[in-house]
């Protein structure tokens, strides 16, 4: 990570030399100083310093307060004021500037380096504001553009789900020299171009993160290290506890550093006096009852990152407020980065727990579901290996769309299982109490003409419990509902999918069930 850029404006030379020493300690590099309010603003615009440490007596005609005036309003570069007066009319006139921190002559080299941390971490949150704000400026102009996208998206991934499942289910049945099989492939492919090209308008319309992927919060952890060192600065002892082996969850790498830096930077403000803080990593698997006594907590396998401190800790009333934006038990805090990793958190079905007891230090414990798939898989899509045969298990399929429906029914019936299909919530409902429940799983689209999907397998359930449930959706927005689908437990696939993609999913997870 390059040191950041600082401007020293100073007219006392000595004073220079001493912050020049104390600052590459820290490990910033000062870009250049002055001790001219003019210069000052010229340097700000030749060098673009992180940030400016301004003196408010200077030499010329200029003074302190004008040039970060001038500074702040044209470049938006911080400015931490250093100065020996703290008279009032000096404190309403630098106040009227904003700056991000004011120092009084002599201070002590831990205050400088607090300062400084806080006033470049509050920039960059202001900055990751601004973006928020223009995102939700964008996302309210295309609000309607995003709805109908969306219901367009929805059909076009039924169709193309039709003709990706159909065109995989016969190049399984297809020798390698069929003369259609060529022809058959070209279908297939096209279909998924043009699967792809709906999520790309998709994207256009309504801009997303970065799609989550396989991710060893361990590698992460170990790429981090010397960063996070730097930050929590030497008077910190850090270490690691890492689990044995890589720690997969779901997530984009970017979000879950973020989240690490955050709960890092949080620990160390902490600890002004220094301290120890340990990164622990394991995986739980919590069952009903343990889950119940965990706010934000379900059933499942989750990858658990432990942020432990031995700072001035907190009581219940603070616990309780600190994931609140804006909310900070400290003088000059954005109250911002813990609200954000926790938002960041939740994104992906997990959650914070916090642990902590007044002067004696405090443990954020970040829970992300496991990962528990071939990170490596590669498993053909266009032909099923015999392990992966059913053994006449009893499916229930509820599919609106016609031609999907006779799709997927193809494609279970070939696959060794048995299968009963139904239109809507009432035909599921008639037919599950026609075969008294007797079903091994249930497949379900997520928005049915007549019933919320997921409501459906609640009562469906709630009749016989026990069955496993795959849901399905064509819709990318939050009509597919994703986070109630976790919370639920439900398994999840998005269409479109085809032959490959179908049958490796409900043989694990009937083999699951089978197993438990």
């Amino acid at each position: 990570m390059a040191r950041a850029q600082i401007l020293v404006v100073e007219d006392d030379s000595i004073i220079v030399m001493e912050l020049e020493d104390r600052l590459y300690s820290l490990g910033y590099t000062v870009c250049t100083a002055t001790a001219y309010g003019e210069e000052a603003i010229d340097k700000a615009a030749e060098l673009s310093p992180d940030l400016v440490l301004m003196d408010i007596r200077l030499k010329g005609a200029m003074d302190g307060i004008e040039a970060a005036a001038e500074i702040r309003e044209r470049y938006d570069i911080p400015v931490v004021y250093l100065t020996a007066y703290a008279d009032s009319n000096t404190l309403e006139r630098a106040q009227i500037t904003e700056p991000y921190s004011y120092l009084i002559k002599p201070f002590e080299e831990r205050e400088l380096h607090i300062a400084i941390e806080m006033a470049l971490y509050k920039h960059r949150m202001e900055k990751e504001r601004s973006r928020l704000e223009d995102r939700l400026f964008q996302a309210q102009k295309l609000e309607t553009a995003q709805a109908l996208v969306a219901g367009i998206v929805h059909e076009f991934n039924n169709l193309m789900t039709t003709i990706i499942a159909h065109s995989s289910f016969l190049l399984s049945s297809l020798g390698e020299e069929d003369p259609l099989r060529h022809r058959i492939e070209f279908i297939k492919q096209a279909g998924e171009k043009a699967a792809t090209l709906t999520q790309q308008v998709l994207a256009f319309s309504q801009p997303q993160g970065p799609e989550p992927k396989p991710l060893d919060v361990n590698t992460v952890i170990g790429d981090m290290h010397d960063v996070l060192q730097r930050v929590v600065g030497e008077s910190v002892a850090l270490s690691e506890l890492l689990e044995p082996g890589p720690s997969y969850t779901k997530a984009d790498r970017g979000h879950i550093e973020q989240v690490i830096m955050n709960l890092a930077i949080n620990a160390q403000e902490a600890m002004p006096e220094g301290g120890k803080l340990t990164i622990k990593t394991e995986t739980v698997t919590l069952d009903e009852g343990q889950s119940r006594h965990l706010p934000g907590a379900y059933p499942g396998t989750f990858v658990c990152l432990s942020i432990i401190d031995t700072g001035i800790g907190m009581d219940e009333k603070t616990v309780r407020r600190i994931f609140e934006p804006f909310f900070s038990t400290k003088p000059k805090g954005t109250g911002l980065g813990l609200p954000i990793a926790n938002s960041i958190v939740r994104q992906y079905a997990g959650w914070i727990e916090v642990s902590s007891t007044p002067w004696q230090g405090s443990t954020l414990q970040v829970c992300l579901p496991a990962f528990l798939g071939d990170v490596e898989s590669q498993v053909p899509k266009s032909v099923v290996p015999l392990e992966l045969q059913g053994m006449g298990e009893r499916i229930l399929v509820v599919e609106d769309n016609e031609g999907v429906r006779a799709a997927v029914c193809e494609m279970l019936q070939s696959g060794g299982y048995v299968v009963f299909e139904a239109a809507n919530a009432r035909e599921a409902l008639d037919l599950f109490e026609r075969e008294k429940g007797e079903f091994h799983l249930i497949l379900s689209d997520v928005v049915l003409p007549d019933e919320d999907g997921v409501r459906l397998v609640d009562q469906l359930l709630s009749r016989k419990p026990g069955i496993s449930v795959l849901m399905s959706s064509g819709y990318m927005d939050e009509r597919a509902q994703w986070p109630l689908i976790r919370a639920r437990g439900y398994h999840f696939l998005q269409k479109p999918f085809g032959f490959g993609e179908l049958m490796p999913v409900v043989r694990e997870i009937i083999y699951q069930r089978q197993q438990q």
